[in-house]
């Protein structure tokens, strides 16, 4: 079993909290009353996307919509700035990397191609279904992962939770999509405030 850095994708080494605002600002007239984007934009960060008046019945169908959207924006994405550099230096130290997300695997694999970091995961798993994250993180000792001695890197409060379930290390990417502030209240064993803090995990 050895130790590894396992990331979520979007917020924490994709920056694309901009294309995800476009995408839910395109479905919202679908499934809620029409919100500005400041108010949208502190919904995502300070409160979370669970509190928008979407019908129970309606939900899965608006983030699948949800879903589209952003990856038809793809080419848009981007990775955050040093990423390239840190998880160059995280493999110099021979620690190895995955990424869990529930974001499109194919869209993913895209990105990292794109950047020619894809050879540096040993695993990338996408398109977890929603809340299917803490059994995803939990079953990874199956594969090697030495959960307790690993850490989860997220931006929101559902992967602190995830990672907290999995009995791993959680770390919280406040650069991300959720405030440091949202993050605290699930007492992440570290908040991290830059994305190159991310090398004191190693």
């Amino acid at each position: 079993m050895q130790k590894y850095i396992v990331f979520d994708f979007d917020g924490v080494l994709a920056d694309s909290f901009d294309v995800f605002l476009d995408s839910l600002i395109e479905v919202q007239p679908l499934y809620f009353e029409k919100k500005s984007k400041p108010e949208l934009i502190d919904i995502s960060r300070n409160i979370g996307l669970n509190t928008l008046d979407v019908e129970k019945e309606t939900f899965i169908r608006f983030t699948k919509d949800l879903r589209d959207c952003y990856i038809a924006r793809e080419k848009k994405i981007k990775l955050f700035g040093f990423t390239e550099k840190i998880l160059s230096q995280i493999s110099d130290k021979n620690i190895k990397m995955g990424i869990v997300s529930s974001n499109d695997i194919k869209l993913i694999n895209t990105i990292l191609k794109r950047y020619a970091v894809a050879d540096m995961f040993e695993f990338v798993v996408g398109d977890i279904a929603l809340n299917g994250k803490d059994k995803t993180l939990s079953r990874l000792n199956d594969i090697g992962v030495n959960l307790e001695r690993s850490w989860y890197v997220g931006d929101t409060p559902h992967d602190i939770k995830s990672a907290k379930f999995a009995e791993m290390q959680s770390a919280a990417a406040c650069w991300g999509y959720s405030s440091k502030s949202l993050l605290e209240k699930e007492s992440p064993k570290i908040c991290l405030t830059e994305n190159m803090q991310i090398l004191t995990l190693i």
